[in-house]
């Protein structure tokens, strides 16, 4: 179900960099929740910081190949991720 929206009519282009972070971090995000029966999960602290590591190197490869390198996120944004940290 998440690889729908890559291979339908609505699709977007993704270079192969970003194409492979991408994956991966589905691939990652699809294993943590496989065996979920609820829309809550536990995950250790590696494993969130793995993901958010790949969520942050799709971000900022995905800035870097459209030319948007100079955009930041407006601060209520950066408070909230914050919080989560």
């Amino acid at each position: 179900v998440l690889f729908d929206f890559f291979y339908s009519k609505n699709g977007i282009y993704l270079s192969r960099e970003i194409r492979q972070t991408v994956f991966t971090l589905v691939d990652e995000l699809q294993k943590v929740t496989e065996d979920t029966k609820t829309n809550e999960i536990k995950i250790s602290n590696a494993k969130f910081k793995k993901l958010k590591s790949l969520r942050d190197k799709a971000i900022t490869q995905t800035r870097n190949h459209i030319g948007l390198r100079d955009i930041n996120l407006p601060t209520e944004q950066l408070e909230l991720i914050d919080k989560i940290k």
